[in-house]
């Protein structure tokens, strides 16, 4: 099982070096973490960036509603959902190593 959640952190590295390089929306990126998420199948993690993922989608809605694109705020915020969302599959991957 750790192979595998190994290989959903490389998928997930790569999803957020493509958005951080502008290769990737918001939006793009938010599907795809959740696509990432519930392939991992752990409820604990799931739970787990819940709110990180809805962090990121409260401002996804706000950019589309208001035709804009992120303001620093909301990029700092962005990042620092995704340094948690690394945080949170290392520690996923730890415990299933053991």
């Amino acid at each position: 099982m750790s192979d595998f959640i190994s290989r959903q952190q490389d998928v997930l590295r790569r999803i957020i070096r493509e958005y951080n390089t502008g290769a990737r929306s918001l939006n793009s990126l938010i599907i795809n973490i959740e696509t990432v998420a519930n392939s991992i199948g752990n409820l604990r993690f799931s739970e787990e960036i819940s709110p990180l993922i809805l962090s990121m989608e409260q401002i996804n809605a706000a950019m589309i509603e208001e035709n804009r694109t992120l303001t620093d705020l909301e990029h700092g915020s962005v990042t620092e959902q995704l340094l948690r969302l690394e945080e949170l599959t290392m520690k996923i991957n730890q415990s299933a190593k053991t």
